[in-house]
């Protein structure tokens, strides 16, 4: 360091973090225009050696929305809290890791390759024949193994943000990874997902909020809560899943309690939207009113 450090970085020297810390994902340097602020890996037995604390940013991270530019356009800045309570902010447009994006692009290319092995051994038919067996058991931990990647702290913290200011600047995140189940189904039908994500888009999750029903009763009845919106990404995990014939689309259904009622909470992902798998419905319905109706078949 020296006297040109500004304030704000000069805080951060020494600090010491684990490698899939939360503090990462916005304080990666650099941290603002010019920053020299560099990261190095240490050992537990050097950081030991030196007497050095690991931190941590959970549940310290703190966001806030301020102004950038002659219009203020508004943005979102990342600080993190230390335990004197003294909150250290990136420079404004710098809250981000450079290499998240690239993680989601190495993410997509495994799964296109082991998509592309895997290719022809498609449904329970083919599993178990010939090579078959080993390429699913290939794809099926490629899978598991970027669903496990999955950030859930970074979804409940977009759906934070964005329910508390429609202004928030970041427009999508992750809300989960395709299945084996799922892919082998849409296989079937002639669709074949080329990235494992699952994307849900603000937009998306404000009107989810505000359903367009002019009938008090029904907009109540189809408008999710805050509940239901968090337990997206366990719902594509763990929910029952069909396949709408109507939109080509997979439903991913969630028992639901509101009002002392059983609903289902339904979410919609297209897999075949301009090489997106996006979530286009969020609802609700009465529960089993799917099950038994032609329009769906069951996918897992």
């Amino acid at each position: 360091m020296d006297n040109r450090t500004r304030p704000a970085h000069s805080a951060l020297n020494g600090k010491v973090f684990r490698h899939d810390d939360v503090f990462w994902k916005t304080h990666f340097p650099p941290l603002g225009f010019r920053c020299r602020c560099r990261t190095r890996a240490l050992t537990a037995k050097q950081i030991a050696q030196k007497g050095l604390k690991v931190l941590s940013g959970d549940g310290d991270m703190v966001e806030k929305i301020v102004g950038v530019g002659r219009d203020k356009t508004p943005m979102s800045v990342t600080g993190w809290k230390d335990a004197k309570g003294n909150i250290h902010f990136t420079d404004s447009g710098w809250s981000y890791n450079p290499g998240e994006g690239q993680k989601e692009q190495l993410e997509g290319l495994l799964f296109q390759r082991a998509a592309k092995q895997y290719s022809g051994c498609e449904g329970s038919s083919f599993a178990l024949t010939g090579g078959c067996a080993g390429r699913r058991a290939v794809f099926a931990s490629i899978l598991k193994e970027l669903q496990s990647g999955f950030n859930k702290a970074d979804y409940d913290s977009f759906v934070k943000n964005v329910l508390e200011d429609v202004r928030y600047p970041v427009n999508k995140t992750l809300a989960g990874c395709v299945d084996l189940q799922v892919y082998d189904f849409l296989a079937g039908k002639g669709i074949e997902p080329t990235t494992p994500h699952i994307w849900i888009w603000k937009d998306r999750l404000l009107h989810s909020r505000h359903a367009k029903v002019k009938d008090e009763e029904k907009r109540a009845k189809h408008t999710v809560n805050i509940e239901e919106i968090y337990n997206i990404p366990d719902a594509i995990i763990y929910g029952q899943a069909f396949f709408d014939t109507n939109n080509a689309t997979i439903l991913y259904l969630f028992d639901s309690v509101v009002g002392g009622k059983e609903n289902k909470a339904i979410i919609g992902v297209n897999y075949r939207k301009n090489g997106i798998n996006e979530i286009v419905t969020i609802d609700r319905m009465a529960s089993g009113s799917i099950i038994g109706l032609r329009q769906y078949e069951k996918t897992r």
